[in-house]
């Protein structure tokens, strides 16, 4: 069956794929004769003719979490000419929906999106070395672990200006040549120089 078969009855279309795919994926339904549709993607970074992004702050997991959970997930919805009051256009397209919506202008998105990434993947790639490391080379059980990567979440939730410490906070120049000097060989070098870097001046 043709994808404009089976979405004969849809007037509205969510391309729930991979951001590289939605532009493909987009041009085949058009191809297809589907240009009296609405198609919303959600993709945080990036516009595409012809769609509407709208884009959930949150991280997803191989699991799905409780039905209840997803209704409050913020969406970030997409402002441009052609949709100057996104908020309002979010709720019409989905009026069962009760997230929180924000506006985000088509030029802000790749920033926006950007500080996501970061924030999210950056910080899981960092997380993974440190449980990895801990529970192998140093022989730490996981559930000894847990405790610190939640204290340091609920620190930044309360107070992400003062939730920094550390050598790289307090400015230990010795501490911090030691920790660059350990992770010589390894790609978390070059990230511990990023971290200095973007933790301003004063802190190293």
């Amino acid at each position: 069956m043709k994808p404009s078969q089976a979405l004969a009855n849809c007037n509205l279309i969510l391309l729930a794929v991979s951001d590289d795919a939605i532009g493909p994926v987009l041009d085949r339904l058009l191809a297809e004769g589907l240009r009296d549709r609405i198609f919303v993607h959600f993709c945080g970074g990036q516009s595409f003719a012809g769609a509407w992004g709208v884009h959930p702050l949150m991280s997803f997991s191989a699991g799905l979490y409780a039905p209840e959970f997803y209704r409050g997930i913020p969406m970030f919805v997409e402002a441009s000419a052609e949709w100057p009051d996104p908020v309002t256009r979010f709720h019409v397209l989905f009026p069962e929906l009760p997230n929180p919506c924000f506006r985000l202008a088509k030029q802000d998105k790749a920033h926006y999106h950007a500080l996501c990434s970061l924030a999210g993947g950056m910080t899981a790639v960092v997380w993974r070395e440190f449980f990895a490391a801990l529970t192998t080379r140093f022989q730490v059980p996981r559930e000894a672990l847990s405790a610190f990567p939640r204290r340091v979440i609920e620190n930044i939730v309360e107070s992400p200006d003062s939730a920094l410490t550390g050598p790289v906070a307090r400015g230990d120049t010795g501490t911090i040549v030691a920790h660059l000097e350990a992770l010589e060989g390894t790609p978390l070098r070059a990230v511990y120089q990023a971290f200095i870097a973007a933790a301003g001046p004063g802190q190293s």
